[in-house]
């Protein structure tokens, strides 16, 4: 029997008042793993780098990224861990804890093809099907040589609000995961997890029904769950609830049809609000770019209120003003934070101006709120309560108090 990079080696801790939340432990590559846990996106060569923050040690890089910067030639026999350690600018990764996932970049593939224009004319799926066949071919040469503990099967990612013309490239991304599924890569001990990747758009979930795509699923130790940022980003209600609905119904159908022992992975869902949705839905990781794209926006993450500009000069220069300034009582949490990007602020002088003129030191705080967040989550997941919160349920309603996904989230669970 193949023994895959991921494996279980605790009975979840679940509690009847947390939904389907679960806390788990597991073995990702010989590496010790607790979950829920959050991997942080990373751009090879670009700043901050994430490893920099206290307790992370999941990171998510994107192929399509590594590919075309000749990643392959540069790393002489070493692992991209290693690759990653030697050449750090800030900090040096630790190559013995750190969890890397691969993801395949079908996102990213599609938009350099141009496939996501919108005032110019779109290519037809027909003229990027052999360039997609052979990046899939790629694919295995550079897992193979990078030896990530987790990857991801080449999918494209389809927006559910526009469903038309979906069918041709759900019907790749299934024979992807007939395909790419079964690789047996091999790296310390075991055989690298190549994770399915499932959509909740009617085309795909209907191809999946078929035998041969759902036995590769159900062989496989882990799933993923994507193309739920534009419902989740959806003006409408509608549309939030709808993401919601699909976490629950994949997890639900994948948990009820095998055993409990099932990696899932939910891609993009990693925002403050958005994370403890999947989480108490039954998400074991979700990732995040948003410390970054925030930070680069401007932005500061608070727990428990969201995003915030620290400056109204800040946000008198973005066109929308729907986030607010940083409040007095605000400040005075922003202060007292320990992270090291407002300790390194507080040295550099006035704290909150140095932060306000830093995209390093915002994201870096970002990222280290994110952080704690996994962490509150993983302590009422396993103890059933945090602090006077005496259920998961009670904690997530309190902190979407001010977000747009807390009717939907309400709805849902009613």
């Amino acid at each position: 029997m193949t023994k895959w990079s991921v494996e279980l080696i605790n009975s979840p801790i679940t509690q009847g008042s947390n939904g389907s939340a679960r806390y788990c432990r597991w073995k990702i590559n010989g590496k010790d793993l607790e979950t829920p846990a959050l991997y942080a996106s990373h751009y090879l060569n670009s700043r901050p780098e994430p490893w920099q923050v206290p307790g992370l040690k999941t990171f998510l890089l994107n192929a399509h990224d590594l590919y075309p910067k000749n990643i392959i030639n540069r790393l002489n026999g070493e692992s991209i861990h290693e690759f990653l350690a030697k050449n750090s600018k800030e900090a040096p990764l630790d190559v013995k804890r750190s969890v890397i996932f691969l993801d395949s970049g079908g996102f990213s593939f599609l938009r350099q093809g141009g496939f996501f224009r919108i005032k110019r004319r779109k290519p037809q799926w027909r003229t990027l099907e052999k360039e997609a066949l052979d990046f899939r071919n790629r694919l295995k040469a550079l897992y193979s040589t990078l030896k990530p503990d987790l990857a991801a099967v080449l999918d494209f990612p389809i927006d559910p609000n526009r469903p038309t013309s979906t069918l041709n490239r759900a019907e790749f991304t299934c024979k992807s995961i007939k395909e790419m599924a079964k690789w047996q890569i091999p790296l310390e001990g075991t055989y690298l997890t190549v994770m399915p990747v499932i959509h909740p758009i009617h085309d795909e979930l209907r191809l999946l029904e078929s035998g041969e795509v759902w036995e590769a699923i159900r062989n496989s130790p882990a799933i993923g769950i994507g193309s739920l940022i534009p419902l989740l980003m959806h003006r409408k209600k509608a549309g939030r609830r709808k993401a919601l609905e699909a976490i629950e119904a994949i997890i639900q159908k994948i948990r009820n049809s095998d055993t409990k022992t099932k990696y899932v992975h939910v891609f993009g869902v990693g925002g403050a609000t958005s994370m403890h949705l999947a989480f108490y839905l039954g998400a074991d990781s979700v990732d995040c770019a948003g410390w970054r794209t925030r930070a680069a926006w401007d932005i500061i993450q608070l727990p428990g209120t969201g995003d915030r500009y620290i400056s109204e000069q800040r946000r008198a220069k973005r066109a929308w003003k729907g986030i607010r300034v940083i409040a007095n009582d605000e400040k005075k949490q922003l202060l007292e934070c320990l992270c090291t990007a407002c300790r390194l602020a507080r040295e550099r002088g006035d704290q909150l101006k140095v932060l306000d003129a830093s995209f390093r030191l915002r994201a870096l705080h970002n990222l280290y709120v994110y952080q704690k967040e996994v962490e509150v989550a993983r302590t009422i997941i396993k103890r059933g309560r945090y602090e006077d919160f005496r259920s998961y349920k009670e904690f997530i309603i309190e902190r979407s108090k001010t977000s747009t996904f807390l009717k939907s989230f309400l709805k849902l669970i009613e």
